[in-house]
């Protein structure tokens, strides 16, 4: 079972970071440093903290929760987020997160559903990306700049928005613009997924072009091979989620969000496993005697 975040969740860092801001507004002498003393911590580790380096146990989330003037429901939704932040648990998580709504004047985002058929009409890289973009900051562009920004044709545009349309995830505004109607698409398997196979494809192939093309000042990328213990996997899937979460938080600072990214996170096994293994050799030991 996978839990992906809402990027309307915020961070426990961004909550820190926007109750420093306010204060600073009402007292301009006020700083990082009488922030960092009035809630017990070294300027250094409020740093870290807000600058999503570090994160807080839950018993220092309650200390700094007691000593910042907000109101019980603020502070509630605050000691939720550490816990979200903080557990492993893939089952507490929702939990967390169903109570974060509750107690929050947030509201549930609009969440498109997709079957494996709609899918089919936008599993391709550039589906997505067209996606982002009109709902930022190209709802008002012609399918010839959108086409020429993305480095594919006007036609394949074209489809793409009119793909998009149909399936109920934008609609046209009287004005010309776009209008995103859900936040977020979602599809359901149990079973492994042709079409989604597809859609990954697609995004390796992108990949692949900015291995190629791109330097290492307009990309970021690594890789890391390890012994691990597979029993550990639901951990990866648990820190994967934090990863996306501080990405879609980060996201939302920027000042100037004219260019799309993509992040995969994949963690996969290089080997066979054992038992595979000894079946081939015993497969090919039989073949060579025969």
């Amino acid at each position: 079972m996978e839990l992906l975040i809402p990027n309307y969740i915020t961070s426990s860092a961004l909550l820190l970071k926007e109750c420093l801001k306010k204060l600073i507004e009402k007292n301009k002498s006020y700083s990082l440093r009488a922030f960092a003393k009035n809630l017990g911590l070294s300027p250094g580790g409020l740093s870290q903290i807000i600058g999503g380096k570090k994160r807080i146990s839950l018993n220092r989330a309650h200390d700094i929760a007691q000593k910042i003037p907000w109101t019980k429901q603020e502070k509630d939704i605050f000691l939720l987020i550490v816990q979200l932040e903080t557990t492993k648990s893939v089952d507490l998580k929702f939990e967390l997160l169903n109570k974060i709504i509750k107690k929050s004047k947030f509201q549930q985002p609009k969440q498109s559903n997709l079957n494996d058929e709609k899918f089919k009409l936008m599993a391709d890289w550039c589906s997505v990306a067209i996606l982002e973009m009109i709902s930022n900051f190209a709802s008002k562009w012609d399918t010839n700049k959108i086409g020429a920004y993305l480095n594919i044709s006007k036609k394949v545009v074209e489809v793409t928005i009119e793909r998009l349309i149909k399936i109920g995830i934008i609609e046209l505004q009287k004005n010309g613009s776009y209008k995103r109607l859900k936040d977020h698409i979602l599809l359901s398997s149990d079973n492994p997924n042709t079409t989604l196979q597809l859609y990954y494809e697609s995004c390796l192939e992108q990949i692949k072009k900015s291995i190629r093309n791109q330097t290492p000042k307009e990309k970021v990328i690594g890789t890391e091979v390890m012994a691990f213990d597979p029993d550990q996997l639901d951990e990866v899937r648990s820190i994967t989620d934090d990863y996306f979460q501080q990405l879609c938080d980060l996201s939302k600072q920027g000042k100037n969000r004219t260019h799309i990214y993509q992040s995969m996170a994949i963690f996969y096994r290089l080997n066979q496993s054992l038992e595979s293994a000894s079946a081939n050799k015993i497969n090919k030991t039989k073949q060579y005697i025969h």
